[in-house]
């Protein structure tokens, strides 16, 4: 036996064993229970056991009630133990001619059924773990990116005292050609260089979810130096000090004609340093082209001018309080986050090749469209949008569109960002310079705007918009949600 029918009026009924997975109860003969009352119908409605759940379905025509509201015909319903179930309507009939029951299950039933709802509370707390974890490393995906070579760390290190992480090649690398020991992404002295085991974890964490992007180079560790030498690196500024030291005194003595080893009244004196700062290798300072009374591209600076260093070369410029259009002339700043660079407004600067600063229109060949942009099921209608064809078809559209007419603005608020540390409104033209760090947030918002324009054209797009859009917390956590709704949109709800 699954279930009972407690009869609730022995005038009209005795109560029923439902021992069959499917159920049914009416006045025709056919039914697992048949009624004689002319009121209910011949096909009145039938009990299913399906999944571990009963239901009930309502073919009649007078109605079937469960806790006193009414089904209505062809509507299935999940009932519970304890429920009331009445055939005719209580308020259309007689005391005596109520026909209802007391839905009972099984022990045996209710027993296998909270086995089965603790296994799939189980289940689906494990998912919601590893659903959460996955989203944690794939929100962390831009932390672990080599600002150097733009892609994921390989073999990581970490300077001291900025904390900014690099592949140990790269670095390498940049200490080789640089003259000055400084940090590639903050222009900070470098103090030491050491291994970031923990980044590598995160990275190798990350490369298993997403193997594609595993790009290990065996040549990358031959050009590793810092793998090869920690504990150098790990005094890098003392050693670095001690080694030009040594060249300097080295090169005095190569170029002295008069000295002699041998000579027992030739002293030296050492070298004092102020402060016990350590000795670096002077380098030739830079001026400001307009200063000094030169004119440079119609701006003279005045006795009391602030300056600002470029940040690839570290070069004096003017700051100066630009608008939109004065800065797409110039060239000096990112339009996002302000950081002055002397590439396009001095056109010299001796580290232009670090591309820290490019013009919008050079960013076509970078437009990427991010794993999981947004939610999975975002990141699949895309790429099925775009059936084959490359990622910078997307940019393509927007510069014809939109970027080369001046209609185009990059917008960040509480509608568009989780949080924003401030709102930027600014107008993007092909001519705007945009910093290394700042691309990818724009190249991300032109893929934003882009799915929006076609939302009336794309059946792919045209779920209704969620009130939270891109911010929404639930679309991570819930797949009926995502599937469901556009998250491609502006948060138009605020709590």
């Amino acid at each position: 036996m699954l279930a009972q029918l407690i009869t609730l009026n022995n005038l009209t009924s005795e109560s029923i064993n439902i021992s069959k997975p499917l159920f049914k109860l009416g006045r025709d003969p056919t039914n697992d229970k048949q009624f004689t009352n002319n009121k209910i119908s011949s096909f009145h409605l039938q009990i299913e056991y399906k999944e571990s759940q009963f239901t009930i379905l309502d073919n009649s025509s007078n109605g079937t009630f469960i806790n006193g509201k009414r089904i209505g015909k062809g509507n299935q319903v999940i009932i519970q133990n304890g429920d009331n179930i009445h055939i005719l309507p209580i308020d259309r009939v007689q005391p005596n001619e109520i026909i209802g029951f007391e839905f009972l299950i099984d022990n045996k039933i209710k027993d296998s059924r909270s086995n089965s709802d603790q296994i799939q509370s189980i289940n689906h707390n494990k998912s919601q773990i590893i659903s959460q974890q996955n989203k944690q490393i794939d929100e962390l995906a831009d932390e672990l990116l080599c600002n150097i070579c733009n892609e994921y760390l390989f073999e990581a290190v970490t300077i001291n005292p900025c904390n900014h992480y690099f592949c140990g090649a790269c670095l390498s690398k940049w200490l080789e050609k640089q003259q000055q020991n400084d940090c590639p992404n903050c222009r900070t002295i470098i103090k030491s260089i050491m291994i970031a085991r923990m980044m590598n974890n995160l990275v190798e964490i990350w490369l298993k979810s997403n193997p594609s992007q595993n790009k290990k180079n065996s040549l990358m560790s031959k050009d590793n130096l810092i793998y090869q030498n920690p504990n150098y690196y790990l005094n890098f500024q003392e050693e670095q000090a001690k080694k030009q030291q040594k060249d300097i005194s080295d090169e005095y003595l190569s170029n002295d004609d008069n000295f002699d080893d041998n000579n027992p009244h030739l002293q030296f004196n050492p070298i004092i340093i102020p402060n016990n700062a350590f000795l670096f290798q002077a380098q030739p300072i830079q001026i400001c082209k307009s200063c000094n009374g030169q004119v440079w591209k119609q701006y003279q600076c005045t006795d009391n001018q602030v300056h600002i260093g470029c940040s690839s070369c570290g070069r004096l410029m003017p700051k100066r309080l630009l608008n939109e259009d004065e800065n797409e002339q110039l060239q000096m700043m990112c339009c996002i986050c302000k950081v002055y660079d002397c590439k396009f407004y001095y056109g010299d600067c001796n580290k232009a090749n670090l591309n820290k600063l490019m013009l919008v229109k050079d960013i076509r060949d970078l437009v990427q469209i991010p794993l999981n942009f947004i939610n999975n099921v975002e990141y699949i209608r895309i790429i099925n949008h775009l059936q084959g064809k490359q990622h910078s078809t997307i940019f393509d559209f927007m510069l014809e569109h939109y970027i080369n007419k001046g209609d185009f603005y990059f917008q960040q608020n509480k509608s568009t960002f989780n949080f924003p540390l401030q709102d930027i409104n600014v107008k993007i033209t092909p001519n705007t310079p945009i910093c290394w760090q700042c691309h990818r947030k724009l190249i991300n918002f032109i893929i934003f705007r882009y799915v929006q324009c076609w939302k009336y054209d794309e059946a792919l797009f045209s779920s209704p918009d969620c009130f939270y859009g891109i911010n929404c917390r639930t679309q991570h956590r819930n797949q009926y949600h995502a599937d469901k709704y556009n998250h491609v949109c502006e948060q138009t709800k605020f709590n």
